[in-house]
Order: structure tokens, then C-alpha cells, then sequence
């Protein structure tokens, strides 16, 4: 108890910052807030500077390329990057592409982690390979409203909290507990919408 205190004085302001706009990001995500993307890119700038900084170097690239989720996520969302200005709803992915999508994020745990371990001072380059993979691929669908992206997720945060909590960054794991039961939710809320929207 001692040490998680010590390592809780240690926390930067900045990954307070982090952490609770990264709360807030699937809070809002879940209830289809547009204003989630904000919160998502705040915290994705934020944690782009502690991850990196915790040599954790597959987490600081996911967070950049989170910035730029964040922006395409809005578009996406607002409908400005459709063509027809079309509504963009929830909907499930195919057994085959949610195939080709675990299969995209294992081949990256595998390659990111051996490129990471081999080539660079990384902590923990196979674990970071994994939550990065399958975050990635997530986030991608998430901005397609594709309701695997909480089972994606899911995975990524239960394998983050043990990587976070072995960094001593206590808040963070803290954060991906509650990612965890917030990704249980989307999938029932979003779970309620697809039946809805295939009532007559």
C-alpha cells in the first residue's frame, strides 16, 4: 500500500490531464457525443509525452495517431467527410472482417514487438505491441461505429492495466480498469441500438 502511495506522488500533472480526459472520452463515446473526439484528442496529445517519456514508445506512437483518429472521428461522425452528408450509425462487422481485423492486430503484436525489442530500449515491447495492435485496429472502428471495437478494446485495456501498473503509473492503470467497464456498457447500449434501429 506504501509503494502505490509513493508512486501516486510521483504522478505528473500532465498524466492527471490524461487521465481524466481519456475518462471522459469513452463516457461520451458511448452515449454518441460528438464532443468525445475533443476529450480523446486532449488526452491523446497528454499521453503522446508520458508514454514516450516512460519509454512505452508503441504507446506514444498510438497516442499521435490518436490525434488524428480524434479529428477523422469528428468528421466521420458530423458526416462532413461523407459524400452524401449520411447519418453514420451503428452497426456490427462481418464474422470474416472481424477475421481480417484480429488477424491485422496479431500480426502487429508480433512484429511491433520484435521491431521494438530488437531495435530500440523499450520496456516491455511485446505487451506495448499488444495493447498498440489491438487499440489501433479499434479506434478504427469505433469511428466507423462498429460495435467490435468494445471487444477490441476490452482486450487491450486488460493487458494496459498490467503494463501501466508495472511503469508505476498508477492513475493510467486505474483509467484502463475503468475503460474495461465502460467498454462492457458500449456493447450493451450499442447492442440495444442495432436491435432498435432493425424494428420496423
Amino acid at each position: 500500500m506504501q509503494e502505490i502511495w509513493q508512486q501516486l506522488l510521483k504522478t505528473t500533472w500532465i498524466e492527471v490531464v490524461a487521465m481524466v480526459s481519456g475518462l471522459l472520452f469513452p463516457i461520451f463515446a458511448s452515449f454518441e457525443k460528438k464532443i468525445c473526439w475533443l476529450f480523446g484528442g486532449i488526452s491523446s496529445v497528454a499521453y503522446t509525452w508520458v508514454m514516450f517519456d516512460g519509454r512505452l514508445y508503441q504507446d506514444a506512437i498510438l497516442s499521435v495517431f490518436y490525434v488524428g483518429m480524434s479529428v477523422y472521428g469528428y468528421l466521420m461522425w458530423t458526416g462532413v467527410i461523407k459524400p452524401k452528408k449520411e447519418v453514420l450509425r451503428i452497426s456490427k462487422a462481418s464474422p470474416f472482417t472481424v477475421f481480417i481485423y484480429i488477424t491485422l492486430c496479431l500480426q502487429y503484436f508480433f512484429i511491433g514487438g520484435f521491431c521494438f525489442d530488437k531495435f530500440t530500449n523499450a520496456d516491455y515491447p511485446y505487451v506495448d505491441s499488444f495493447v498498440t495492435g489491438f487499440s489501433l485496429v479499434a479506434t478504427w472502428l469505433e469511428a466507423k461505429k462498429k460495435i467490435d471495437n468494445w471487444y477490441l478494446f476490452l482486450f487491450a485495456d486488460g493487458v494496459g492495466i498490467w503494463l501501466f501498473w508495472r511503469k508505476g503509473y498508477i492513475l493510467t492503470a486505474v483509467l484502463y480498469v475503468i475503460y474495461c467497464f465502460i467498454c462492457v456498457y458500449g456493447i450493451i447500449q450499442w447492442r440495444k441500438k442495432i436491435k432498435l434501429s432493425k424494428l420496423p
